[in-house]
């Protein structure tokens, strides 16, 4: 099996962020300053069931407030791979956290 993470383009980055609605009020240098720290995900250990993402930037839910960001990474893997995104068990018993489509499937492009 083989998947592997990269950052979008900048000029991309930008673009979903600013089409996400939230984040229009951002200036080009911070929006720089935040694709710069993007972190690209990894297995916190080997034996780790699955890879970590990480925010682009510091989160705050308001309950049953529902919106998109942009993570800033794109993947590559093999065609019979397929990427779950779900969140942590954690953060969903203590903040009720979900995603709106409720699990995430992003499978190889043929």
């Amino acid at each position: 099996m083989s998947i592997n993470f990269y950052k979008v383009s900048f000029e991309q980055f930008k673009k979903d962020l600013i089409d996400s609605a939230c984040f229009t009020y951002l200036s080009d240098e911070k929006i720089k300053e935040i694709y710069d720290n993007i972190k690209l995900p990894k297995r916190a250990t080997k034996s780790s069931a699955g890879y970590d993402f990480y925010a682009p930037f510091d989160l705050t839910f308001v309950n049953q407030l529902s919106f998109k960001f942009p993570t800033g990474i794109r993947c590559e893997m093999n065609d019979n791979v397929v990427l779950f995104l779900v969140p942590r068990s954690s953060l969903g018993f203590k903040y009720r956290l979900t995603l709106d489509n409720t699990l995430g499937i992003i499978d190889a492009k043929m």
